[in-house]
Formats: C-alpha cells, sequence, structure tokens
C-alpha cells in the first residue's frame, strides 16, 4: 500500500491552510508556492504517428520504455490515429536509439518501427 505523505498541520502561528497537498503538489497540479507543473512534469496521455512522432501534451515526459508504453506505466498512451500506424512511422521513449521506438499496430503497442 502506497504512504501518502501530507502537509503538516500549522504551527502555533500559522494559518491553517484548506488545501492538503500530497508530495507537494495539490489535486490541481500546483506547487505548495502556486506556480503550475511544468510540462515535462507531466506524463505523456498520447502519442501522434509519425516518423519520429510526437508525445502529447505538447512537451510531456515520454515513458521510459517500449516495455513500459506497452505495460501503460506511468500512464496508458493513447495514439493518434487510432489504426494501424504507417510504415516507418513510430514515437521514440527515453530509451536510446533503435531499441527505444515503438509504433501502434490498430490495436496494442509494439517495440520497433511500422513495418
Amino acid at each position: 500500500m502506497a504512504r501518502l505523505d501530507l502537509q503538516r498541520a500549522p504551527g502555533k502561528y500559522q494559518k491553517a491552510s484548506s488545501k492538503k497537498y500530497v508530495r507537494g503538489y495539490d489535486v490541481n497540479g500546483r506547487t505548495p508556492w502556486g506556480s503550475p507543473l511544468a510540462a515535462s512534469d507531466v506524463a505523456a496521455t498520447g502519442a501522434t504517428g509519425a516518423v519520429n512522432g510526437a508525445w502529447t501534451p505538447a512537451g510531456a515526459t515520454a515513458p521510459e520504455s517500449p516495455a513500459a508504453l506497452i505495460a501503460g506505466v506511468p500512464t496508458r498512451v493513447t495514439a493518434s490515429p487510432g489504426t494501424a500506424w504507417t510504415t516507418g512511422w513510430y514515437v521514440h521513449t527515453r530509451t536510446a536509439s533503435t531499441p527505444g521506438r515503438a509504433y501502434w499496430n490498430g490495436t496494442a503497442w509494439v517495440q520497433g518501427t511500422a513495418p
């Protein structure tokens, strides 16, 4: 079971906050000091097919590897288009070089470049 670290209770002279923070971020993706999360702090939720396709939202962090993408770790990624990708299309995960490529075959993520 995962442990959540909640913000400490306010001290004697501190004003109580109505928001509870988990690991430094509130439910709206803001840090305790009010700044929004950077796009690179957000896991990719989509992938657009092309030769060296792109992750969405723009600037989002790609999955660690094709295996992580296939397993849906840390989040499931939706392919666009949802049909089998054209020959030569792929997206690149954070794994270096050719082993880091993955493509959508129309039903599932597969390691490599679309045949």
